[in-house]
């Protein structure tokens, strides 16, 4: 929820909503918030309207804090594996100024004179070294207590990036067992036990996973999404497609690719070509107008559109 200051009068509320990171732009212009794994969205602090969102790499790539420069000019996003990415407001203004669809706002100060930006991001060594680090057993995995849950997961991070599936799994697995109920560790989990390739995936097991995630933060679309793959893994087709068609992130900015490859494909098992297809190129539609930045997200989003190309007849096998 949104409140105003003072008065603690709510000013937007949205169900199931969840924030993981939130930075207000020092001009009072917006709210930058995010959804551990969505696009960066910026809305109005006075009404909560959304104005915009900022694809930062995909359901892969875990945000974990942003920032604004004290003109408002740069937002700064920080992610598990000791990246950050830089979005120039005064770019993306001035492109959305060239296409009549710059917002209804006093426009930036001019730039002045700005020393060189200096990034450091506090324990990202000693991360990085854990993630790196084999001081495993005899069969090359390394104990449990030998590194932390973040370090585990930025490396099946890695894992997942370079196909390496089951090297991913394993590495989850064990931060799981560190942070059992941790929201986005369980989602992680189950998001790579159904989204690799079809030798690794276990939906059965990944089910009570995202459930239990879903219990601990209800209505968060990114495990809304993750609940609809599981179902569609599970050949649940209809509970996939009445669970992705409720995924909050619909209602918010139309239909991800993320969503609509597996509502195609829910469709066309429940015998519906028609809508199938529809949702099909929404979904490509959807990735040509945002293409992640992050290459393992655009490796993710090209699997599941080869898959529904096969369901929907679209493609021959082995095409």
């Amino acid at each position: 929820a949104l409140l105003e200051s003072g008065t603690w009068r709510p000013v937007h509320q949205e169900d199931g909503f969840f924030s993981n990171a939130a930075a207000f732009s020092p001009d009072g212009r917006f709210l930058a918030v995010a959804r551990v794994t969505s696009p960066v969205e910026l809305l109005d602090p006075r009404t909560g309207a959304r104005l915009g969102r900022l694809d930062h790499g995909g359901p892969s790539n875990l945000l974990v804090g942003l920032t604004w420069t004290p003109d408002s000019a740069l937002l700064a996003a920080a992610y598990h594996d000791a990246t950050v990415r830089l979005w120039d407001m005064r770019e993306v203004r001035g492109r959305l100024r060239e296409l009549g669809l710059d917002w209804d706002l006093p426009p930036l100060p001019p730039p002045g004179a700005r020393r060189p930006i200096s990034v450091r991001v506090v324990g990202a060594e000693t991360l990085m070294d854990e993630a790196a680090e084999d001081t495993g057993n005899a069969d090359g995995v390394a104990s449990d207590s030998a590194l932390s849950p973040t370090a585990l997961a930025v490396r099946a991070f890695e894992h997942y990036s370079a196909g390496r599936w089951e090297r991913a799994i394993e590495d989850l697995t064990r931060a799981h067992r560190l942070a059992p109920d941790d929201p986005t560790t369980l989602n992680s989990l189950a998001w790579v036990l159904v989204a690799g390739e079809p030798a690794a995936r276990d939906p059965a097991r990944a089910l009570p996973l995202i459930e239990r995630a879903l219990e601990l933060r209800p209505g968060q679309a990114e495990l809304v999404n993750t609940l609809g793959v599981v179902y569609y893994r599970l050949d649940r087709y209809q509970d996939a497609l009445d669970t992705l068609l409720r995924d909050p992130a619909i209602s918010g900015a139309g239909v991800s690719a993320h969503d609509g490859y597996f509502i195609a494909m829910s469709l066309e098992r429940l015998g519906q070509s028609a809508m199938a297809r529809y949702f099909y190129h929404r979904a490509v539609e959807w990735s040509a107008d945002q293409p992640p930045v992050d290459a393992s997200a655009r490796q993710e989003l090209e699997r599941f559109r080869a898959e529904a190309e096969m369901v929907l007849g679209l493609r021959a096998p082995g095409g």
